[in-house]
């Protein structure tokens, strides 16, 4: 196999059902960004407990 070689291309792209799943997950995404110091904490304080 030569050096500069191409590989294959493959492009990806959302169903219409995919897409309807948008506002949910930038909502997701809205809230775990004004949420994240809360999660680290809990994170932190669950790993710290004798289970």
């Amino acid at each position: 196999m030569r050096g500069d070689a191409q590989h294959g291309r493959v492009d990806y792209a959302l169903t219409a059902l995919g897409e309807s799943l948008l506002p949910v997950q930038l909502a997701v995404k809205r809230w775990a960004e004004s949420h994240i110091a809360e999660v680290h904490a809990a994170r932190d304080a669950y790993d710290t407990t004798d289970r």
